[in-house]
């Protein structure tokens, strides 16, 4: 939870490199501003990282948060690069991506596309989430 501190949600991602066989699904094929690493080790850092991370995660949710698009906005800024959200935080996602629209990794396996209401919805069912943003 350490290496969290900071701009280092990169490391999150880096642990799965047995687990991922290409960099390229790091990165949004609608991101245009992010462009792929080439390797895990010396050139995977946040600007090539379109996903934050949760922090927070419990086995035991299978509705859980667990990633998603990094153009999430609400009315402060992240601190240390960790967003915290709660249900009836003011959030919502921005213009960069997907016309006000993100996709979003939840426990249960599945990856949904979420208009800003239905991930408000998705914040109820997850009290705090600390977010590790790219």
């Amino acid at each position: 939870m350490e290496l969290n501190a900071g701009s280092n949600a990169f490391v999150n991602f880096r642990v799965m490199s047995n687990e991922l066989g290409t960099l390229k699904v790091l990165v949004c094929p609608e991101d245009a501003k992010r462009h792929w690493a080439t390797n895990f080790d010396s050139d995977l850092n946040n600007s090539k990282l379109s996903y934050f991370v949760r922090l927070d995660a419990e086995p035991t949710n299978v509705v859980m948060l667990l990633s998603g698009d990094r153009n999430l906005t609400n009315d402060s800024r992240p601190t240390n690069g960790i967003r915290v959200l709660r249900p009836g935080s003011a959030v919502g996602w921005s213009h960069e991506i997907h016309m006000k629209r993100g996709v979003i990794l939840v426990a249960d396996g599945s990856v949904q596309t979420v208009s800003n209401g239905a991930f408000r919805t998705v914040l109820q069912a997850n009290p705090t989430n600390r977010l590790a943003m790219p």
